[in-house]
């Protein structure tokens, strides 16, 4: 499984080439894909019809909701961030702990944001 990015279901939306083949590698793994329900909410909340769009993502893919285990790893990447001066933001601690937390690798083309939380991988395109 892999855990999916803002940037990734973007640029998927605008058939980004690389972003498009990454998908077709993925899915013709076998490989389930997951959306944290923060990366639903940036991604519908750019486009005319929120609703819409977070009920198309949903039924794309699994979404992951924001619970007691997840919060716990977000805590402690978020306070080992804001301590070394290299915190991306809670919306992408809460990314990146969804990965930590399956185990999983995290599909993003924004690596710079991701790079700093200690064993995650980050896939990027």
């Amino acid at each position: 499984m892999a855990v999916l990015d803002s940037t990734f279901l973007v640029d998927l939306s605008r058939s980004a080439p690389s972003a498009v083949r990454l998908l077709r590698d993925l899915v013709g793994r076998g490989r389930p894909l997951r959306v944290p329900t923060v990366v639903l909410m940036e991604v519908a909340a750019g486009t005319p019809d929120p609703g819409r769009a977070a009920q198309d993502i949903a039924a794309s893919f699994l979404v992951e909701s924001f619970d007691e285990e997840t919060a716990g790893i977000a805590a402690r990447v978020g306070r080992e961030a804001l301590r070394t001066g290299r915190f991306p933001g809670w919306i992408d601690v809460i990314i990146g702990a969804t990965a930590l937390r399956h185990g999983e690798e995290l599909i993003s083309r924004n690596e710079r944001h991701f790079r700093r939380v200690r064993n995650l991988s980050v896939v990027t395109y």
